[in-house]
């Protein structure tokens, strides 16, 4: 992922979240949290386990988990 892509805001990001490309991503990025939870179905090549991410904000802050299907 090009991470110049979302240094375009000028504002600071806390998360991150996207899915379109079906490619799990949970990482930092500066203070940034970028986060795709993946595919349910596992269909993305090059092939991909199935997954689905859990998303977590509270007052200690937001963290994020990605869970295999299979």
């Amino acid at each position: 992922m090009k991470e110049r892509v979302f240094r375009r805001f000028e504002e600071r990001c806390d998360v991150i979240i996207f899915g379109h490309s079906h490619i799990p991503c949970n990482r930092r990025v500066d203070h940034t949290l970028l986060f795709n939870p993946g595919s349910l179905s596992g269909n993305v090549k090059p092939p991909f386990d199935a997954t689905y991410g859990v998303l977590t904000i509270d007052g200690d802050g937001i963290w994020a988990e990605i869970f295999k299907l299979n």
